[in-house]
């Protein structure tokens, strides 16, 4: 008898132990969404929603209607002026141009070539080609609409791919044809299924093509891996559009106001009644399984939002708190400031301080300015040179463990650890002068 209580006692200690195992998976999953959410720019955090939103089923992402830029009046980085919104850009386009461009002209000089570079001027900087008609085009090029089509088809295979699609679903069949391990019928799906594909009615698709609905939603999931935006991919060394995370504005002498800009937030919610429909038809575990995850991910995707909010409203409070002198002298002043004081006062890990301030702005009446920007070290130049911080990177690089070599944003950590912060694109942009690869072709395997 003695002997089976034990047995009992050890089974119950090992369902426990996996319990316990299980709660932690999830708090460190957890955890890890939330620092990706919390890191994302509002750019980059709009592009990822939107892939999370193509990939899982449950999850529904509404934009506002009102698409109108907000007014600013101010300056970025000491840019006196008036600006709209979306204004706030560097030459990224011409940066995408450019590289295209060389790309083409590594062609021999034919009218194909000529109406490609022509056909430059429709580039947006997200990768898309925005063209008139067919006719318009013909006309002003001189060439026939075979001869616009050859040109077209030769743009959407340069690097990097998915470039100069017209339209979303023609960005994907060009990823999906260049890449050799995409599933058998996620070509065919995109092609001649999109429709129902982005508004999920996956068992629509299924029954179409006389698969499982299991089948198709591994496929949505190979999605996943297919970008959006293929210009983005080339806006690691550029600056993107800046929108402000934060609002302060001075309410009295030493009074302030602080709020999260939530306009022209996407607003996500959960399908509850697909999420019924699905679970009701589940007829395998592994199907079942697949469900529960998707709904997992979206409370993930919705809880890491939250925090982005909650976290940057702290640090925003905590930047207003030590560096008054910046917001009463209009940004003429500054008190010393580490990131290491911010994260002793906030009590934030600095690391987590360093990721939630790259790439996010905060609007004033006097501006708009980098969270970096109020970090002031009166011993060390605030306007680093670039050859000492090059000089950082390398030392960090050449120091890493080649079998698990350092990422940009790991870098910048790193930099930001000895009170040099800078944005992992500049990061990026360095090691790429330097002569550096990217971490995944540094790694000796």
């Amino acid at each position: 008898m003695s002997s089976q209580n034990g047995f009992r006692m050890k089974k119950e200690y090992h369902k426990q132990q996996d319990k316990v195992q299980t709660k932690r998976q999830l708090l460190s999953a957890n955890m890890q969404q939330n620092l990706k959410i919390l890191q994302l720019n509002r750019q980059d955090l709009f592009s990822y929603l939107e892939e999370e939103m193509i990939s899982n089923p449950l999850m529904i992402v509404e934009y506002s209607i009102d698409e109108t830029p907000i007014q600013m009046d101010g300056m970025v980085n000491g840019v006196s002026g008036d600006y709209m919104m979306d204004t706030f850009i560097d030459q990224s386009v011409e940066s995408l141009q450019m590289y295209l461009k060389k790309q083409i002209m590594c062609y021999r000089h034919t009218k194909i070539r000529d109406i490609m570079i022509g056909l430059l001027e429709y580039l947006e900087d997200n990768g898309y080609l925005e063209l008139p008609s067919e006719l318009e085009l013909c006309q002003k090029f001189h060439c026939t609409s075979i001869e616009l089509l050859d040109a077209i088809t030769l743009m959407q295979q340069l690097e990097p791919v998915g470039i100069c699609a017209r339209s979303l679903r023609e960005c994907w069949l060009i990823q999906i044809d260049q890449d050799l391990e995409a599933p058998d019928l996620a070509y065919v799906i995109v092609e001649s299924y999109f429709d129902e594909l982005i508004h999920r009615n996956f068992n629509q698709i299924a029954s179409e093509l006389d698969v499982s609905t299991e089948v198709i939603m591994t496929i949505v999931a190979y999605y996943r891996r297919l970008t959006v935006n293929p210009g983005h991919l080339l806006m690691d060394v550029t600056e993107e559009y800046v929108y402000p995370d934060i609002y302060i504005t001075q309410e009295g002498h030493e009074d302030f106001s602080i709020v999260y800009n939530r306009e022209q937030m996407p607003i996500l919610s959960f399908d509850e009644k697909y999420y019924q429909e699905l679970t009701n038809q589940a007829d395998t575990d592994s199907l079942k399984s697949y469900i529960k995850e998707m709904k997992s991910r979206y409370h993930f995707v919705f809880q890491g939002l939250k925090k982005r909010e909650q976290t940057l409203l702290i640090i925003a409070k905590t930047f207003v708190e030590l560096q008054q002198k910046f917001f009463i002298s209009q940004g003429q002043e500054k008190s010393p400031l580490t990131l290491q004081e911010v994260a002793d006062h906030s009590d934030f890990h600095l690391s987590t301080i360093s990721r939630a301030i790259q790439g996010k702005y905060f609007y004033t009446d006097f501006g708009v300015f980098s969270f970096t920007d109020l970090l002031f070290t009166p011993t060390l130049s605030n306007n680093l040179s670039q050859d000492l911080v090059k000089e950082q990177i390398k030392l960090i690089i050449e120091s890493e463990d080649k079998n698990n070599p350092l990422s940009d944003q790991a870098i910048a950590d790193r930099l930001a650890n000895i009170q040099q912060v800078i944005a992992r694109r500049t990061v990026a942009k360095y090691r790429v002068a330097l002569g550096y690869a990217s971490a995944k072709k540094r790694k000796i395997h």
